[in-house]
């Protein structure tokens, strides 16, 4: 992002407000991953708010993993529901499995209830990983879209910021009904927002295409002569040559024949697909989903003084000061050398992790 490029200067306000909108889900997503690490260690307690008394160890592990199954599924459903009918029945069908899942925790008084609603929980997760970063690509000015893009790891963490503040203080059944609150306002919101341009022009939608660039771009109509000054004039013109090429790129796209087995075979596609494989697989291999969803199981059986409710807080700070750091100097260091560094940190660490988890013996005397 250039320097004099502003995130909340007056071009990029409404493009800015309505990906912080589309986000509430995935503050609501951020709290659902977060929740088990609080959680999971009350369940198993005998103080556990289940009238089948404490769960297992097996229990526990299904409850943080089933979220994944969720995952996959998600991925797939929502990836043909946007490419079939657009991205805005897509956000807005993000808030239903997520008004269930917390229905479900609600009402639910055995784990099965939990291991459903952590399946839900999964299906928004892998549906707003799929949908969100499109419906920034379409809206989002080039200038400001990969600041845009990171918006969503950090919004990811303040539900995990939340939902471990939460967890901390407040009984297991007064949970729900808060966030049930947070699907009915992000429902209500994104219902304003406008289809995105590029599937309005999909569907033949010219003119509303049109006025979808025009809110997202925060550009009036100078038909009734008003706004003619000079600033306005460039803007208008800039915004004119932005949708005719967006209206060629659709008709391209329209002519353009089917992707085929061939297409993968090029040196460059193979090389492509083997850089985006092995950094997704980084990003699984990380094992930051696993310390987030049993950050409360670690810390207990760490061994350590230090109280375990504070410390699930203090993680999640930290994540989001990480998040931060990498926002603002990510375009100074670059990605490759960002890259780098994560990934050496995070083996370090992780080695760190598993030699004491290897080596720990809580039985053993301190002297």
């Amino acid at each position: 992002m250039d320097e004099k490029t502003c995130l909340f200067s007056s071009e990029y306000r409404h493009q800015f407000k309505s990906i912080c909108t589309v986000h509430l889900v995935t503050v609501g997503y951020g709290v659902t991953v977060g929740w088990t690490a609080p959680i999971i260690p009350l369940l198993r307690s005998e103080d556990t708010p289940l009238p089948a008394g404490p769960i297992t160890v097996e229990q526990a592990s299904w409850i943080g993993s089933s979220l994944c199954i969720g995952g996959m599924t998600g991925t797939v459903l929502f990836a043909l529901i946007h490419t079939y009918f657009g991205k805005k029945i897509g956000l807005l069908l993000l808030a239903v499995p997520h008004l269930i899942l917390w229905s479900l925790i609600w009402a639910g008084d055995n784990v099965y209830y939990i291991y459903v609603a952590r399946v839900l929980s999964g299906v928004t997760g892998g549906g707003l990983l799929t949908i969100v970063p499109l419906f920034v690509a379409d809206i989002a000015d080039r200038k400001i879209r990969g600041a845009l893009g990171s918006l969503t790891i950090l919004h990811i963490n303040f539900g995990v910021l939340a939902s471990y503040t939460a967890g901390t203080y407040l009984p297991y059944y007064r949970i729900p009904p808060i966030m049930l609150v947070l699907p009915v306002a992000y429902l209500a919101l994104v219902s304003f927002l406008p289809e995105t341009p590029y599937c309005l022009l999909r569907k033949g939608r010219v003119d509303q295409a049109e006025k979808s660039l025009m809110f997202y771009r925060n550009v009036t109509d100078d038909s009734d002569g008003a706004g003619t000054g000079r600033g306005t004039t460039r803007k208008t013109l800039a915004f004119q040559y932005e949708f005719d090429a967006l209206k060629a790129f659709v008709l391209a796209e329209r002519t353009r024949q089917g992707i085929t087995l061939a297409d993968f075979q090029t040196p460059a596609a193979i090389r492509g697909l083997f850089v985006g494989v092995f950094v997704m697989a980084l990003n699984q291999f990380s094992g930051i989903l696993a310390i987030l969803t049993y950050a409360g199981t670690i810390l207990q059986q760490s061994g350590t003084t230090f109280d375990n409710r504070y410390a699930l807080i203090l993680l999640a700070l930290i994540n989001i000061c990480g998040n931060l750091t990498s926002f603002a100097i990510i375009d100074k260091a670059g990605r490759k050398f960002f890259l780098l560094i994560s990934t050496v940190g995070v083996g370090i660490f992780l080695t760190m992790l598993g030699l004491h988890s290897y080596y720990y013996d809580p039985d053993a005397d301190s002297g």
